[in-house]
């Protein structure tokens, strides 16, 4: 069981930090996913001299809340797996 709860939570982080999938299938700017959202938001401002970088690491901390709450909610499992998979 820790095992498959460690390749889930791998398989979610992947799925969650995918950037070029989703910006290659979606055309409208109303569906695209938050890692695409933040790359539109950096390359929108780089023609300005000052960059806001207050927005962009804002919005980087919103990607990462989901991964942190999973992977501490699912810790003592993915731990479980480690130690079942080194001491064979």
């Amino acid at each position: 069981m820790p095992t498959i709860v460690t390749m889930g939570v791998l398989i979610f982080i992947s799925s969650w930090n995918s950037y070029f999938w989703p910006l290659i299938m979606t055309n409208n700017n109303d569906m695209r996913v938050l890692t695409v959202g933040i790359a539109m938001l950096r390359d929108s401002i780089a023609g300005n001299e000052a960059m806001f970088f207050n927005v962009i690491m804002a919005s980087s901390v919103m990607a990462i809340i989901p991964i942190v709450i999973v992977f501490t909610v699912m810790q003592k499992h993915i731990v479980a797996a480690m130690a079942n998979s080194t001491f064979k």
